[in-house]
């Protein structure tokens, strides 16, 4: 049977595309931002604190034990180090989700009540989106925590820019080079093969070609009959 792949499904609603067809509608780009604005601030003050009480500086330490974190740059080592800290990873994760499967949720839904897409595909685009923009804010924190700790000046809002930029930079990559492939995956693992119904055959393709039928022999041929 002749099939094509980009004709709506049998039975569907108007406009519902197989899964590797589907556009991506209500994208926020800037999710993958918003981790970042939130966690690199944490994450300086973290590595801050771990290079005061690391230093042999009486003077710094009396001077944080006075006014606090607040003012102080950590130094590019101990950034680094709290970047990769399984728990500061952990803590950017958790709240990189909370963040980006609310929203997955909404734009997948909205999906839903248009017609383009069935619930089973909303549920399985909700888990993709929802991981890619929980990495991508999470890649962030670490780049703009980093880079905020090598600034001389203005380090904490220089990486909350940065880290946001590359948040939002790598929302886009996973929005235009991901997405489809990764949704398809998804719903085929969650519900074991993709739920976006019968392929229609292409206008004008045969069902089916027919199989030549070979006549029938005799059960038996009569014997001859001598007189």
């Amino acid at each position: 049977m002749a099939i094509n792949a980009n004709m709506p499904v049998a039975g569907a609603n108007p406009g519902l595309f197989q899964p590797n067809q589907r556009d991506g509608a209500h994208t926020l780009n800037v999710i993958g931002g918003i981790t970042p604005l939130k966690m690199v601030p944490d994450m300086m003050n973290r590595a801050a604190y771990s290079a005061v009480r690391g230093s042999q500086d009486a003077a710094l330490a009396f001077r944080a034990g006075a006014q606090g974190l607040n003012g102080l740059r950590p130094t590019f080592g101990a950034a680094l180090m709290q970047a990769l800290n399984p728990m500061n990873l952990f803590r950017s994760l958790k709240f990189g989700a909370l963040v980006s499967f609310p929203i997955a949720l909404i734009q997948n839904f909205i999906d839903m009540k248009g017609g383009k897409i069935n619930q089973n595909q909303m549920l399985a685009g909700t888990v993709a989106d929802g991981i890619g923009y929980t990495v991508a804010g999470s890649i962030g924190t670490v780049i703009g925590g980093v880079v905020g700790s090598i600034v001389p000046f203005g380090g904490t809002l220089v990486g909350m820019l940065v880290g946001g930029g590359v948040g939002i930079l790598l929302s886009e990559v996973y929005d235009k080079m991901f997405k489809p492939d990764f949704r398809k995956t998804m719903e085929a693992k969650m519900f074991g093969a993709a739920t976006g119904g019968t392929p229609v055959a292409t206008p004008g393709a045969p069902a089916y070609a027919p199989v030549p039928v070979s006549p029938t022999p005799p059960a038996y041929a009569p014997a001859p009959v001598y007189r």
